[in-house]
């Protein structure tokens, strides 16, 4: 309490200690108080336990000694105590019931992944451009094998293009050998033109195919297939499987490379990455850091999964040569890395 306050109440305390029959209007006379001075000392000396009313004092009043007052004050700290734990274990019981309850349902939708089998070219295709039309955030694509025919790139094409005008983002990777296929690298070239992401690599794990979060469609193993060569997909549903999917996916892009060299006179567009090596997502993630954003935001604000938000984060502060996100986001700016 501020000094004035506890000189006053102390010279109240000394003068009322003992004298039970104390009059406030008496007390201010003998002090020369006024009633406001009175009612801010005997505040402070209740705040201490050491008045407490009555009913019956002539004050209405009654003085504690401190010994009275500390066990006053203690006994009030433990009700209060008390009181919290109270309000936990009912906290506690409300949470368990919650997790006992709505638990199993969450980890069999989790855990429990739908699959099934689509059968035939017509079945398949119909399902992908079905699938496609519907994406809210990116479809990744990785084709493994021989080079994929005309006809079924140029329908891919045509699905990209609808995604892409949409702002979908699509990243796909072919095997090095199928991109020299003249139809291939003319449809890689389109897509690259078109906005999409184009990667190659020598070695290829699965034909894979993934549509944001939730699904998925892989070839189904050269093993189980018809022997008159039909073609068939596995389409799954479910955040394990996916995103263990998704981790492929990532892994195979990040050990790719671009078909070609970009060039000034390639189209209209700007290239994926400008003299800096900054692809427009990762200038997208240096704004969002620059922002404090954190990477489960900076993931549902581009529409990416956290886990490559945050491997891209560790590469750029890498790269920037920073210690920490903000410095990352700082050292970027300095560079010009944030101008557009």
């Amino acid at each position: 309490m501020p000094d004035v306050r506890r000189s006053h109440a102390e010279e109240l305390y000394a003068r009322i200690a003992g004298d039970p029959l104390w009059r406030p209007e008496q007390v201010c006379r003998e002090l020369d108080w006024s009633d406001e001075e009175l009612a801010t000392a005997v505040g402070e000396l209740a705040k201490l336990s050491l008045l407490v009313e009555s009913r019956t004092a002539p004050s209405g009043w009654t003085v504690l000694t401190p010994e009275s007052a500390v066990h006053t004050l203690v006994d009030q700290a433990m009700r209060s105590s008390l009181s919290v734990l109270d309000e936990v274990v009912d906290m506690r019981r409300s949470v368990k019931s919650l997790v006992t309850t709505f638990q199993p349902i969450h980890c069999r939708s989790v855990t429990e992944p739908q699959l099934d089998i689509l059968l035939g070219e017509a079945e398949v295709t119909a399902a992908l451009e079905n699938a496609t039309r519907h994406a809210r955030y990116r479809v990744l694509s990785m084709h493994p094998g021989r080079p994929l025919p005309a006809p079924a790139l140029h329908s891919g094409l045509e699905r990209d293009t609808a995604a892409l005008e949409r702002g979908i983002e699509i990243r796909t990777i072919h095997l090095a050998s199928a991109a020299a296929a003249p139809h291939v690298a003319d449809y890689l070239r389109r897509l690259g033109e078109l906005g999409g992401q184009v990667r190659t690599a020598h070695v290829l794990p699965m034909r894979l195919i993934v549509i944001d979060h939730t699904l998925a469609f892989v070839a189904l193993p050269r093993s189980l297939r018809a022997p008159d060569g039909t073609v068939a997909s596995v389409r799954v549903r479910g955040e394990l499987l996916v995103g263990i999917l998704e981790d492929v996916f990532d892994h195979c892009w990040g050990g790719g490379t671009p078909p070609v060299p970009r060039t000034a006179g390639a189209g209209p567009r700007e290239p994926e990455s400008d003299r800096s090596g900054l692809t427009e997502r990762h200038r997208q993630i240096l704004q969002l850091l620059s922002g404090g954003l954190t990477d489960e935001a900076i993931s549902r604000k581009l529409g990416v999964s956290e886990r490559t938000v945050g491997r891209q984060v560790a590469e750029l502060i890498s790269r920037l040569g920073a210690e920490s996100r903000f410095q990352a986001g700082v050292n970027a700016a300095l560079l010009g890395w944030l101008e557009p």
